[in-house]
């Protein structure tokens, strides 16, 4: 195959790409709006279910691609907020021997002997 062929099929391939990018199918919209949805369990089950299911199997290779970038990106997603969460509660809470009593105001009684 000569450069100029090799170059011409490329070309093709990466066009035939982005053209395919563009369009997606009903099911992979709805496996999408799913996955952005979800929780990481759910993520999990979607992870057995992209390699599983007949109809994902039979999408094309551009749109199975999509759907795992989306799984990948939501789990990333996932484990920011969960970090953020646990950094926040770390200084939030303390342990109660740390935590300052308020001061309790202080009173002074005088005690007068009572005449008899």
């Amino acid at each position: 195959m000569t450069l100029k062929e090799f170059t011409a099929l490329n070309t093709a391939a990466k066009s035939q790409e982005v053209r395919l990018a563009g369009k997606t199918s009903a099911t992979t919209r709805k496996t999408l709006s799913e996955i952005n949805a979800a929780s990481a369990n759910r993520l999990r089950y979607f992870k057995y279910f992209l390699y599983n299911d007949q109809e994902i199997q039979a999408l094309p290779r551009q749109e199975k691609q999509q759907l795992w970038e989306a799984v990948r990106a939501r789990e990333t997603a996932l484990k920011v907020t969960v970090s953020k969460e646990l950094s926040q509660t770390k200084q939030t809470i303390q342990p109660p021997f740390l935590q300052r009593q308020p001061k309790a105001q202080k009173q002074v009684v005088r005690v007068t002997p009572r005449s008899v």
